[in-house]
């Protein structure tokens, strides 16, 4: 069964012709416009020693968590740096903030904070 959030696929037509709340649709466009801008944002930003990047807002704020596998570089640093330039530019009326993190594989990465942006492949041990 293919699901999609907030939408079963195996249910009847009445389903499909609900009609979102204003407050739904805000939000939406919000989750897009700060995905988006983040992914953008990250384009030749990205090093390998990155295991995952999770990406938390609300209406005043986005934070970025970087999470490093091993010692954490300082061109590291500045690309994260350059990253929150660029989506504060975009999200001119949101502050930006990042928190860089050393967790190294093989542990567990975390799910609690926000939602993943970006993800290295990891063969599980």
């Amino acid at each position: 069964m293919r699901r999609e959030e907030g939408l079963n696929l195996e249910a009847d037509e009445s389903q499909f012709e609900k009609v979102q709340s204003e407050g739904d649709n805000i939000y939406n466009t919000l989750r897009i416009k700060v995905l988006l801008s983040t992914v953008k944002a990250l384009f030749g930003e990205v090093s390998p020693p990155l295991r995952t990047l999770r990406l938390a807002w609300n209406d005043e704020e986005v934070c970025l968590y970087y999470y490093f596998d091993g010692e954490i570089s300082e061109i590291d640093r500045l690309s994260a740096k350059r990253v929150e330039t660029k989506l504060s530019s975009e999200l001119a009326n949101q502050t930006v903030k990042s928190e860089i993190i050393r967790l190294d594989y093989p542990a567990r990465l975390p799910q609690e904070k926000g939602e993943a942006v970006y993800r290295r492949r990891e063969v599980a041990p």
